[in-house]
């Protein structure tokens, strides 16, 4: 991506098939893995999505505006659809995360709209060791690769599992919220 405008949208051209995967409430745009050797980058862009990463090892850095955060195994970081954006390992060290890109179904379902405005009122939110869900993130790695008959359906349930977990911690566990975040001038 080196290159790109800074202000330029980065439009997935990578689907699971030729549109997206529309599942009851839930647009699935795009999911997968990049295991990152020190010195990855991508350059600043704006997803016309949402989209949830988990770190399953190494450490690296989300940068957001003019906010650095430091990612670490077991991290999730959810990025509001809109936000510029980009993630850089840290010299040294790899950075194997998985993601997931999504939309809502216009109109929106009436038990997302709480979530969504979670999203809304965050250019990212972040939860520090969130181990608890790398067993659903497998899974939506495995159902990526492999394509099986059901892969519509168990991802959009796998993802709505995923959000509906992140929803009830942000609830009943704020705190989880609260990171070490450090500005671009400290680093």
């Amino acid at each position: 991506m080196k290159g790109m405008n800074m202000n330029e949208i980065f439009n997935f051209t990578e689907f699971f098939s030729s549109e997206f995967q529309v599942s009851g409430a839930i647009k699935i745009i795009r999911a997968g893995e990049i295991n990152a050797r020190p010195g990855y980058e991508v350059d600043w862009h704006i997803n016309n999505c949402y989209e949830i990463i988990y770190i399953i090892s190494g450490e690296g850095y989300f940068h957001s505006g003019d906010e650095k955060y430091h990612l670490r195994e077991k991290d999730l970081q959810i990025i509001k659809k809109g936000t510029r954006h980009y993630i850089s390992t840290i010299e040294g060290h790899n950075l194997w995360y998985c993601f997931i890109s999504f939309d809502f179904v216009e109109p929106i379902v009436e038990k997302y709209v709480q979530f969504k405005k979670m999203l809304e009122n965050n250019d990212s939110l972040v939860l520090q060791d969130f181990s608890s869900i790398f067993r659903i993130f497998t899974m939506i790695i495995d159902e990526t690769y492999f394509r099986r008959i059901f892969e519509r359906d168990v991802l959009s349930s796998l993802l709505e599992i995923t959000l509906i977990y992140i929803a009830e911690s942000a609830v009943f566990n704020a705190e989880l919220f609260l990171m070490k975040k450090t500005t671009l001038q400290n680093i």
